[in-house]
């Protein structure tokens, strides 16, 4: 089947567009003179695409109540981490050490020829 040579219209773009000529123009009146132009589009997706092309451009929000301070009285005090969270710690603390460890060796195998040598001497 052919495909049919009617010209799609961007709307997000029409909107954009009208938006960057007339900043304080409110939805309805967008979506009637879209309409003049042939676009039909609701004033919910008018809203939608404004929304959205603010947050593009970069404009932050008000930032809201900085992550972990309260309200409460006991909030002065620093919260104590769970042996879990520690140990995680801990962990990763050593993993990251067993890279440097195995870099200084040469790699993997050389490694484990190390660990088997110094199991052999520590038996």
């Amino acid at each position: 089947m052919a495909k049919s040579q009617v010209k799609r219209v961007n709307r997000a773009k029409a909107i954009r567009d009208y938006y960057d000529s007339h900043p304080k123009a409110k939805p309805l009146q967008v979506s009637a003179e879209l309409k003049k132009q042939g676009i039909e589009v609701s004033t919910q997706y008018i809203s939608t695409i404004r929304s959205n092309s603010k947050k593009k451009k970069g404009n932050v929000s008000k930032p809201g109540r900085p992550q972990g301070k309260g309200t409460r009285a006991t909030s002065e005090a620093t919260p104590s981490r769970s042996p879990a969270s520690e140990k995680q710690k801990l962990y990763f603390q050593s993993l990251v050490r067993l890279k440097e460890v195995t870099r200084e060796f040469g790699g993997i195998p050389q490694t484990r020829a190390a660990l088997d040598a110094l199991e052999a001497i520590t038996d």
